[in-house]
């Protein structure tokens, strides 16, 4: 699913001309062309790549399941600076380009943002660690149990929750992670443990330079030619979608991270591609209905549903909800549809119904010529 900060797409829906029945406006129909990436989306695929060791909060504890909307690449130092004005710290510690996870509580009483940033080399990295130390601004309240990284309190004078960041480089990476609890122990326990884990999980991590920056490829097994097609990457709302994701990582962008990582492990789900829809590839076709349905029930979590359970005009298998984030009447509701045709899933979600009927339509013509 797409991330409330993500990369936004525009789409003109229009009358369809391709058949008669179903209608996909002006989108494509047919597998498309994935051309070569550039050398700024070669960057986007490397913080991709990067993104695959990220770890997911429920690893720490399971109640940090709940999506913050928040995920994906980031590319500038602008969007990437982890507190404020710390752009420059990056600028002149070689700073490449970054991936971010946030997932929070059901209550959204406790948070964890974990930050991976590339650098162009270890020593860079190592300097990037401790200037981000002192740019906190709190000293050391303790140590994670088995790295000793320090951990600093950055809690806001008169905030209702205890923040506390811990921050280590592993060759030319750093991990900058934040937890918001309701106490100093609780926070710093949960802190402790994530950063520990991360640097465990960056430990034979090498950025993907000279030859193994020519692996990187726009698309893999052809999942990103059966997305319906999308405007060039870019960086207006911060994250960048583009290439494509594992179900691990994948399974961090979803509403409840804990029930999508059991589902794609028990329905097979190993890749997923990334356009103006989401595609995902389960086991089999029995396995993609069933991650439809999934999918589907999961949109209850994101807000305030409006309506529900109607399909997509003669397009076998659709179904479509209507939602509004959180509680606020003023939020303009958006579209989620789904449809699964062989061992494929396509997700949409757009501002207008209409819109998002139509990349259904789309993709359900492009999943026909899957394989």
């Amino acid at each position: 699913m797409t991330a409330a900060c993500s990369t936004a797409v525009s789409g003109i829906p229009s009358a369809s001309t391709t058949n008669p029945a179903i209608a996909p406006g002006s989108y494509n129909t047919a597998p498309r062309s994935v051309i070569p990436p550039d050398d700024e989306q070669r960057l986007v695929l490397a913080a991709n790549y990067l993104g695959e060791r990220i770890i997911s909060a429920t690893d720490v504890d399971q109640v940090l399941t709940r999506s913050a909307g928040y995920l994906g690449p980031m590319m500038s130092a602008e969007n990437a600076a982890p507190i404020s004005n710390s752009a420059p710290i990056l600028r002149r510690n070689g700073y490449r380009y970054s991936f971010r996870s946030v997932r929070q509580t059901a209550d959204y009483k406790e948070m964890m943002s974990t930050h991976l940033l590339q650098t162009d080399t270890p020593d860079h990295a190592r300097t990037l660690a401790d200037e981000m130390r002192t740019a906190t601004g709190g000293g050391a309240v303790g140590y994670s149990p088995n790295r000793r990284v320090p951990i600093a309190d950055a809690t806001i004078p008169g905030a209702g929750s205890r923040s506390l960041v811990a921050i280590t480089s592993v060759g030319s990476a750093v991990a900058y992670l934040t937890v918001f609890a309701r106490t100093n122990s609780r926070a710093q326990d949960l802190v402790g443990r994530a950063v520990d884990l991360q640097a465990d999980r960056l430990g034979d991590y090498h950025a993907p330079d000279g030859d193994l920056a020519t692996m990187l490829t726009a698309d893999r097994d052809r999942i990103v030619s059966y997305t319906v097609r999308s405007e060039a990457p870019s960086e207006d709302g911060f994250f960048v979608r583009y290439g494509y994701r594992s179900a691990h990582v994948q399974a961090l962008d979803e509403s409840d991270t804990v029930a999508a990582k059991s589902t794609f492990d028990r329905l097979g789900v190993d890749l997923v591609g990334m356009g103006l829809n989401t595609v995902y590839r389960a086991r089999s076709t029995a396995d993609a209905i069933s991650l439809r349905d999934f999918l589907a029930d999961q949109v209850r979590l994101k807000g305030v549903l409006l309506r529900t359970g109607f399909s997509v005009d003669h397009v076998t298998g659709s179904m479509c909800h209507v939602y509004r984030l959180g509680d606020y009447a003023s939020a303009p509701p958006r579209t989620n549809c789904f449809v699964a045709r062989g061992r494929y899933v396509s997700a949409a979600e757009a501002p207008q119904t209409d819109q998002a009927q139509q990349i259904t339509a789309a993709a359900y013509l492009i999943l026909g010529e899957a394989r």
